[in-house]
């Protein structure tokens, strides 16, 4: 497969971080598939960059472990520079198969997708995994073309050449992947699914732990929808609990007035909500001056 097969110039780019025990078999298996294929060593301690350069694979190296987001920002970088018709990612611990590359990439050759994501089979993905896949789904809140919730969290894709160009990676940990997908529907991208298989390998560190990656995807996205829209994220919440503490404490004075008992505890809560709301309103203005002057600066 590759230019002579469809006319387009296919690059597999794996990103991998200690991935020697399994970065073989993947580049072997996904290089039928494509014109080349670049692994981003994302600050390997063992052998993973030399093993890919063994087998012909063009490596660019991070100096320090910088996460699945930086990788990807080199990845696309480079798929721009090599000027890349179709871009396929996959991960380089072996999960993913590159036997499904074919039908991945179908969508984007028939010009009917501008990013295709692999969906993985429900029956799969081990139970607690699977609870955190969808709820990260639902917090993602991306649809494709058909109107399904797609997986956000599946790293095997396929992207476009429009794709390519437009995409950025400015979450630089595990909820790259996520926030691409929510700025592809922003930017009106068309977005597929295709089934894939894939191979759970029991590890347990830390990088594919379900716990910690779904906390760091959830706050990934949540902090985007924070900086993107502070006042409709944090002004108007702070705002309403403002608004809420001062007509509690009006309450609690005119209770005063006409019995001169002095409710403490309520005089508390509502304490507490007026500090937090004008704590809420603050950090939102701080944060649209924040976004404005990086505005100003582009």
């Amino acid at each position: 497969m590759g230019r002579k097969q469809t006319g387009k110039t296919i690059l597999v780019g794996i990103p991998a971080y200690n991935e020697e025990e399994t970065i073989a078999k993947v580049i072997v298996n996904a290089e039928e598939y494509a014109d080349m294929i670049i692994v981003v060593d994302d600050g390997s301690t063992d052998d993973t960059g030399a093993i890919a350069e063994g087998l012909g694979a063009r490596v660019v190296r991070h100096t320090r472990n910088r996460g699945k987001g930086e990788a990807m920002k080199t990845m696309f970088m480079q798929a721009r520079l090599l000027e890349i018709d179709v871009l396929v990612t996959l991960d380089g611990d072996g999960q993913h198969d590159p036997h499904d590359i074919p039908e991945l990439i179908r969508p984007i050759l028939d010009s009917t997708a501008d990013l295709v994501v692999g969906s993985r089979e429900k029956r799969e993905t081990p139970r607690l995994r699977g609870a955190g896949v969808r709820m990260l789904n639902l917090v993602t809140s991306v649809r494709d073309s058909d109107g399904a919730t797609v997986d956000a969290q599946s790293g095997f894709r396929a992207y476009s050449k429009r794709a390519i160009g437009q995409l950025d990676f400015d979450e630089p940990g595990m909820g790259a992947d996520a926030l691409a997908l929510r700025s592809a529907s922003a930017l009106g991208l068309r977005i597929k699914q295709v089934p894939i298989s894939i191979k759970y390998l029991g590890r347990t560190d830390h990088s594919l732990n379900p716990v910690s990656h779904f906390s760091d995807v959830f706050l990934a996205i949540i902090k985007a929808v924070v900086l993107k829209r502070p006042v409709r994220s944090l002004g108007i919440p702070g705002l309403l609990l403002v608004i809420v503490g001062v007509y509690w404490w009006i309450q609690i004075l005119d209770i005063y007035n006409a019995t001169r008992e002095f409710a403490i505890g309520n005089a508390l809560v509502a304490s507490v909500v007026l500090l937090a709301g004008f704590f809420i309103v603050i950090s939102a203005m701080i944060l649209i001056a924040i976004v404005l002057a990086i505005q100003e600066r582009r």
